[in-house]
């Protein structure tokens, strides 16, 4: 496979169109971002990306300047380059531009493509037995094969004028241009964006099987106050302040109390992406439930009575604790934050997923408030970008809680402390037989979806040329007949048994195809516009180049590009247009 022209010459191709891709996203940054550190940065990728496309493409022109060994060593370095100095640094995150994410994944897929390329170099010196290191190095020496070999089709219907054959290959390119612009689009960059804003759907349900794999939901209370507090910095201080009370009744001698969760958890900051994001400090509060359950008995759980497993919660703050209780604090108007405490209800003791999915309540100075819990289900991605994937959306489900009503306090309790100093919050589960509510992450753009949208958009393109040209985009652009027997990708590494075996199995086909070019007739016809015989025609013609063809040896060098005919033949120019000479 490594002495195969096709492949060679595809990832040829691929080094060179991302070399250049590369130097046009490298030079749109450095023109968006004048930042010395980031035109100094952009300046080395830039430089890098010529680097390559100037080396590679003097690899085809047989420059006798850059023979096997400089070859060797310059790619070897290129790729050290790319790797340690670029790919090893550059990181991707869910919020990363347009051209940061197509940059990186160009500068991967040429990363892949080079050390192909230093795979064939290796291959060559090997069979040659150091030979190659000691003369030019060329691409395509002793190859059947041409660097426009696949990129185009002799296709000439009868009296079809040069305009519109020019107008078929302008159009051609287009469309291909279009396509692959759409693919990158749906296969990198939509997905890429999704792990940022992650797309959810609402599932409802009367009833509910608790068969899916859920934590053991428990009362969890999350208490967290602005960084800019004096206090935020002592945690056990802060802790003492805040008293959360389960109201157990006497159904049972077992009255568990709420304990605090050690250490803290600090969120939000100038080093996050989101300016606007809070900088709090927080603790947590956590109330077990009367009764063991196992850690898979969610079923048991959701189905036992709330008496015994989330008993009403009273939450007390004390102000004087936190440094919060002169009269200048309990008449002051401005900033608000500064003076609150606030709540916020969970069903899981993981702090950052109570945050994220239940609201806060504030409590100021002086209030005594009430409110009723609802629940709903939450199901996230245990992986979100896997899961961009399309195909790996594992996810884990959870309880969500929900302040439902929330008014002034009217119970006359002595646990209910009143006064100018403290706060509290009474919370109860509300009785609630509307429809369960699941809000679960999915995935709207993925990989696989773009894969699907790619091929829906290629098979419209593809009809609409076929309509107004009569033949597909893969003839026209690739040289893919209707009936390519043996072209495919998996037969590019077994080229000498798949010319044997036809030779085999249909011994007059050879013959068939000499008379075919000398009377052109019905078979000339449907081998021109409709069958491919290049298995035996080109095939042939790499099996007979010597064991080393590619790799400096001698062999049969025919391509795409030759005359044919003694006076009425034709040069084939290997884009997408085709243009008729007289040779004499």
């Amino acid at each position: 496979m490594f002495f195969f022209p096709p492949l060679r010459l595809y990832v040829f191709r691929i080094i060179v169109f991302l070399s250049v891709l590369l130097i046009i996203l490298v030079s749109i940054s450095i023109a968006s971002d004048p930042e010395p550190s980031e035109s100094q940065e952009g300046a080395k990728w830039l430089a890098l990306s010529a680097v390559v496309f100037v080396h590679h493409t003097a690899t085809v022109v047989k420059w006798r300047y850059i023979y096997g060994a400089m070859d060797v060593a310059l790619l070897s370095c290129e790729i050290i380059a790319w790797f340690l100095f670029g790919l090893s640094k550059i990181v991707i995150d869910r919020w990363s531009n347009e051209v940061t994410i197509i940059f990186v994944a160009a500068a991967y897929i040429l990363l892949v493509a080079l050390f192909l390329s230093w795979l064939f170099r290796l291959a060559t010196i090997l069979v040659s037995k150091g030979q190659a290191l000691k003369k030019p190095f060329d691409l395509l020496s002793g190859c059947g094969g041409t660097i426009g070999q696949g990129m185009g089709v002799r296709l000439e219907a009868m009296g079809e004028a040069v305009p519109i054959r020019a107008l078929r290959g302008v159009i051609g390119a287009f469309f291909l241009i279009v396509i692959c612009s759409f693919a990158l689009v749906e296969i990198v960059l939509e997905p890429v964006k999704e792990t940022a804003l992650v797309p959810t759907k609402d599932l409802h349900t009367t009833d509910i099987a608790y068969d899916f794999d859920m934590e053991i939901p428990v009362w969890s209370i999350v208490a967290f106050i602005d960084m800019r507090w004096s206090v935020s910095g002592d945690v056990e201080t802060f802790k003492g302040a805040i008293k959360v009370t389960p109201l157990w009744d006497d159904s049972s001698s077992t009255k568990p109390s709420c304990v605090h969760v050690p250490g803290n958890k600090t969120f939000g900051g100038t080093f996050e992406d989101v300016y606007s994001e809070p900088y709090i400090q927080t603790i947590t509060i956590y109330c077990p439930s009367r009764v063991e359950f196992a850690k898979d008995a969610s079923e048991a759980f959701m189905t036992t009575p709330t008496s015994l497993t989330s008993p009403d919660l009273l939450v007390s703050v004390d102000f004087t604790k936190l440094g919060v209780s002169s009269p200048s604090d309990l008449e002051s108007l401005v900033d608000a934050r500064l003076r609150a405490v606030s709540i916020v209800v969970g069903m899981t003791n993981d702090t950052a997923a109570v945050l994220a999915n239940s609201e806060p309540t504030p409590l100021l100075l002086g209030v005594n408030l009430v409110g009723s819990v609802s629940t709903s289900f939450r199901r996230r991605f245990t992986n979100p970008r896997v899961a961009s994937w399309g195909f790996f959306t594992s996810s884990h489900t959870f309880l969500t809680t929900e302040i439902s009503s929330l008014y002034p306090d009217p119970s006359p309790s002595p646990l209910i402390v009143r006064s100018p100093t403290t706060a509290t919050l009474r919370l109860f589960g509300q009785n609630d037989i509307s429809e369960w509510k699941i809000v679960g992450d999915y995935r709207d753009k993925s990989v696989w979806s773009g894969l699907s949208e790619v091929g829906g958009f290629w098979t419209f393109l593809n009809g609409v040329f076929a309509v107004v040209f009569g033949s597909g985009l893969l003839l026209i652009v690739f040289g893919i007949k209707p009936l390519s027997a043996f072209t495919g990708i998996a037969h590019m590494f077994q080229v000498p048994r798949t010319r044997r075996n036809l030779h085999e199995d249909f011994p007059l086909i050879a013959q068939e195809e000499q008379a075919r070019k000398a009377d052109r007739g019905l078979l000339a016809f449907l081998h021109e516009h409709f069958v491919d015989l290049e298995a035996i025609d080109l095939y042939s013609t790499y099996n007979n180049s010597s064991p080393n063809s590619c790799g400096g040896g001698s062999g049969i060098v025919r391509g795409h590009g030759q005359v044919e005919g003694a006076g009425n033949g034709f040069i084939e120019i290997h884009m997408l247009i085709q243009v008729r000479v007289k040779v004499t």
